[in-house]
């Protein structure tokens, strides 16, 4: 019966992991506000102020990236991270 009980309490950690996973994925939607206007590589214009990206678009990764830095044609910054408040 003792074994029963280890094979029990093993168990509950892989529970644990499995409840800190989904705190990853809320990240991934953080918001993103246009500092400056700029038509993106589908030609959609984001005028200063608005959200990135656009309602009904998703963006990459890869793309935010180069957004939020200056590693972009333009040599320049085009959205920031929303903060609340």
């Amino acid at each position: 019966m003792a074994g029963k009980t280890t094979s029990k309490s093993s168990a509950k950690p892989a529970v644990e992991r499995q409840v800190d996973a989904p705190t990853a994925d809320v990240k991934k939607t953080t918001a993103y506000k246009v500092i400056e206007t700029f038509k993106d590589i589908d030609g959609h214009i984001y005028t200063k102020g608005s959200n990135y990206p656009a309602e009904g678009k998703k963006a990459k990764n890869e793309r935010i990236h180069q957004l939020l830095t200056n590693e972009n044609r333009m040599n320049r910054p085009f959205i920031e991270e929303e903060t609340e408040g």
